[in-house]
């Protein structure tokens, strides 16, 4: 843990009341606990649900209007935002198992 630093006046010029205490604020911890890494392994099955549900709805979206538009048809700003979404689900499972080591 560090020690934050507290202004000793608003962006007004009013003095503030700081704490007598230093304020302690809490560092990346470097090995996560045994109650993080069971967090983390529910929350990676809810995103690994999540992601095959968006995947899922973005594809069935992306083949319904293929049947409906020419090949060359510029694909609709809400199908592009559909992919984002799948991706950056996947980013965050990516980061999550990087960060506690599942597998």
């Amino acid at each position: 843990m560090s020690v934050a630093a507290l202004p000793d006046e608003h962006e007004y010029g009013h003095k503030t009341s700081a704490p007598t205490r230093p304020v302690l604020v809490a560092a990346r911890r470097s090995h996560p606990g045994t109650a993080d890494a069971a967090q983390a392994r529910l929350f990676a099955a809810l995103l690994e649900a999540e992601i095959a549900e968006l995947s899922a709805y973005a594809i069935a979206a992306e083949a319904k209007w293929m049947r409906s538009h020419p090949a060359k048809a510029k694909r609709p700003d809400g199908l592009s935002r559909q992919h984002a979404r799948v991706d950056e689900a996947r980013r965050l499972l990516a980061a999550l198992t990087e960060r506690f080591l599942l597998s």
